[in-house]
């Protein structure tokens, strides 16, 4: 049996297809950090590490995280290491918890075993593209006042009596 030539058959051109939620706001992330004109670089898990203008200290972390239904936008920054002693580990503990009862919005003061973090937190469910910077301003915002507010009040000088 002799081959006959396949049809040609024409393919209907493919709608190209609408990125997930989790790509549409890694967008928003990388075109936010871009018109901020701030540097970022993405490792293997997605997150976006930032520099300071110095280039020597982390300013914040960006990624989405969760699965399916449960994503969030997460930008966290360093404020300082976690205090060792008891004592200065006792206040600083106390003085996120106050923190955290005065911050507003999606924002707060958290820790690991190592360092105190600003964390703002924003779910990816009802997130704008305009959400995006303001998250990212409000975290490093709040790791700038956080370490403000963790110093504490400067101890007022003892003036000798004459």
């Amino acid at each position: 049996m002799a081959k006959t030539p396949a049809a040609k058959t024409s393919r209907t051109s493919a709608k190209p297809r609408k990125p997930t939620l989790r790509v549409q706001v890694q967008h928003d992330i990388d075109q936010a950090l871009a018109q901020a004109g701030i540097p970022s670089a993405i490792d293997s898990d997605g997150w976006r590490w930032m520099q300071d203008a110095s280039g020597k200290g982390l300013v914040g972390v960006v990624a989405v995280t969760g699965q399916r239904e449960d994503l969030s936008l997460r930008v966290v920054a360093p404020i300082m290491p976690l205090p060792t002693g008891q004592a200065a580990l006792l206040k600083a503990l106390r003085r996120i918890a106050e923190m955290n009862y005065e911050i507003p919005g999606h924002g707060r003061l958290a820790i690991d075993s190592r360092t105190i973090w600003a964390v703002v937190a924003h779910d990816v469910g009802d997130i704008g593209p305009d959400d995006v910077p303001n998250c990212i301003f409000d975290c490093v915002w709040l790791a700038q006042a956080g370490a403000e507010w963790l110093k504490g009040p400067k101890p007022k000088k003892v003036t000798k009596k004459r």
